[in-house]
């Protein structure tokens, strides 16, 4: 079949460059349009647009493309992964011969599991997810997609500690720390607060900067963000 397809195309391609060679009338207002916009086209001899075009046109008959029918992951219908680790995932495009492979990638939480261009899940966050996989053949009758679950479990903190200085003159200021366990816990963010207990006066912001404002003592509270309710305190003395 394909040896009778060259035959025709054949003749047809030295049927168009007799055309051409023997000087086709063209539209002399449409033509002086197209060769504004394709100058590179134009500066070509006329057979060998001719061969081009038959050519072109040819190869196009010989080769229609194949819209693509479907997509669906490959393996598990999801995957348990521990904060900060990755998985490949893999997809199948229906038929095998499809023109267009093309896919993309969506998350429904960017804070529980990110993907790549790639089809690479990294899990950033606790909690569940879904993972969309959709084709891109503009020839398709439509944009197949499949999903699977991403599921993080959540590590709740165990332990908070404060470190930075025991005391502070009045009008300085002082950096402290919240040292949160486990290192793997799923939100390792603290709210920090002063405490009613105090003598002195000081504010400290959402990064543990103290500033203190009178003499005394301050109690300082760190409260873990998740649903721990994990916290530590720490006395701060105000010096004159």
């Amino acid at each position: 079949m394909k040896k009778i397809l060259c035959v025709l195309l054949c003749v047809a391609l030295v049927a168009g460059v007799a055309v051409l060679s023997a000087g086709a009338v063209s539209d002399p207002v449409a033509q002086a349009d197209e060769v504004t916009s394709f100058p590179w086209w134009y500066s070509l001899p006329g057979w060998v647009q001719g061969i081009l075009r038959y050519l072109f046109f040819g190869w196009i008959w010989m080769n229609p493309p194949n819209p693509v029918t479907g997509v669906a992951f490959n393996g598990a219908p999801g995957y348990t992964l521990t904060l900060g680790k990755t998985q490949n995932l893999s997809w199948t495009i229906t038929p095998a011969n499809a023109t267009n492979k093309g896919v993309v990638f969506l998350t429904s939480n960017s804070l529980v599991a990110t993907v790549s261009s790639g089809g690479v899940v990294t899990a950033v966050g606790g909690g569940e997810c879904t993972i969309t996989v959709k084709t891109t053949d503009p020839l398709a009758a439509d944009n197949y997609t499949d999903s699977i679950t991403i599921t993080v479990p959540v590590v709740l903190v165990t332990s908070i500690e404060i470190s930075g200085a025991a005391s502070v003159n009045i009008g300085g200021s002082a950096q402290y720390i919240a040292n949160v366990k486990p290192d793997n816990a799923s939100n390792k963010t603290v709210t920090w607060s002063i405490l009613p207990s105090s003598t002195g006066s000081a504010t400290i912001d959402n990064d543990g900067l103290l500033t203190t404002t009178a003499v005394g003592y301050v109690d300082l509270k760190a409260t873990a963000n998740d649903a721990s309710g994990v916290s530590d305190t720490r006395r701060i003395e105000i010096k004159a």
